[in-house]
Order: structure tokens, then sequence, then C-alpha cells
């Protein structure tokens, strides 16, 4: 059980990652790292940021949602969805399935990664495409992905819907956020029913999530995105050279 003085921590973690997914994208980095660094083992923090995660993509596609859009959303929607749903599923089973220690290992590595490309954001994922097919196994591995892991899963998403799936930009975001939520239910599903979730800590975290994604949608910082990217990616250099030692 956490004490008050980590519970606080994992709040004001929250905050700080809703924050950073409304103005820059990737709090999820933030919110895992927050989890590690709180005692949690890696293979449970992953999935007790599973709660935050839903919390907040509720909270931000219903606020997306009121807003108008030029863009009908596309009949093939619910296909889409199945497909990154159970994906999700498969992605969650996956990961309980990794040994611990392996997992631990693992971790590390996958956040620098997607970090990484979370900083070089390439011109290229913005870029409308044509509808393709290929959108469809981009999609699945996307899912499984977000089931495995979660963070960054955007990053992912993103160029499915753009590149391979033609949406204009604010459709697509709206289209990522309505599927990161709806992705992390199976996921949750999955490691809840190993009894992996610590209820204190994602309850602390969620709370804060939710409070940062209300105060990031109302507060901009000129230029602060960029910064805000480059003090996630230290975090999770710090967060991942404590899981190698």
């Amino acid at each position: 059980m956490n004490g008050p003085v980590e519970l606080i921590g994992l709040f004001l973690a929250g905050i700080g990652a809703g924050i950073v997914n409304t103005l820059a994208g990737g709090g999820s980095f933030l919110a895992l790292a927050a989890l590690v660094w709180a005692g949690l083992p890696p293979h449970v923090a992953n999935a007790t940021n599973r709660v935050g995660v839903l919390l907040q993509s509720g909270v931000a596609y219903a606020t997306l949602r009121a807003q108008p859009t030029d863009e009908a959303e596309p009949a093939h929607g619910w296909a889409e969805f199945g497909v990154v749903a159970f994906a999700a599923l498969l992605g969650a089973s996956a990961a309980v399935a990794v040994d611990p220690k392996a997992f631990a290992a693992l971790l590390g590595p996958l956040l620098i990664m997607m970090v990484a490309a979370s900083l070089a954001r390439p011109a290229a994922w913005s870029e409308r495409g044509e509808p393709s097919a290929w959108r469809w196994p981009a999609l699945a591995a996307a899912g499984f992905y977000g089931g495995f892991l979660q963070a960054g899963v955007g990053l992912l998403l993103l160029p499915a819907f753009v590149m391979l799936g033609g949406l204009e930009a604010t459709t697509a975001n709206r289209r990522k956020v309505a599927f990161v939520g709806g992705l992390t239910v199976p996921a949750l599903a999955v490691y809840a029913s190993q009894g992996l979730v610590a209820v204190q800590p994602a309850v602390a975290l969620a709370l804060g999530s939710a409070l940062g994604g209300f105060l990031g949608a109302r507060f901009s910082l000129a230029g602060g995105a960029k910064l805000i990217r480059w003090a996630v990616a230290g975090v999770v250099v710090l967060t991942a050279i404590r899981l190698w030692f």
C-alpha cells in the first residue's frame, strides 16, 4: 500500500501527464515513469496506468466531440475499432504472459524508442493520403502495442488514420482519442483479471490526469510544447536507467 506522500506525488504526476497530453502528447510516458518511481513493479505500473488513460480519454473525447468539424465520421469506423480492440486484447494477453523480470528489461528500451519517435514527429505523419488497405494491418499493430504497453500509441494510430485512412487531421485526432479509450477497456479487463491493477495509485493518478487535462485545455504555453516533450524525454531516460540498474 502506498503512503500519502506517494499518492500525492502520483496525483501531481497525473496533473502533469494530463497537461502534457493536451499541449504536446505523450503524457503516458510521464505517468508510467511516475508509477515506476513510486515503487510499483514495471508490469504492475503498465497495468495501473490504464485507469488514468481511460478516464482522461473519456474527458478528452467528450470535449472534442462538442467541437464542430467539417468532416463527417467515416462509415467504416466500427470495423476499424473492432480490429484495434481485438488486437489490444491480444497485446494485453501477451504482456501478462511475459515474465515480470523480462518485462522490466524490455520496458526501458521500448519507452526510449517511443519517446524518440514522439520527439521526431515527422511532418509526413500529418500529410493526408488516400484510403489504403494497409491501414488495417497498421491499426492491428497499433492496437497490439496499445494493449501491450500503451504509452505513445497515438504515434501509431495517427498515421494509420491520416496517411493510410485519408482522414483530415482534426477528425483523425478525435478518432485517435476515442480509439485509445476504447482499446484500453479490453486491455484493462485483462490486467484487472490478473490482479495487476494497484487501486490506490490508479485512482490518484487518474484524478490528477483528469484535472491536468482540464487545465491543459484552458491554458496554453507559448512555445511550451517542445520544451515539455524534451522534459518528458529526460524523465523517460532516467526511468530507463533505473530499470536497467
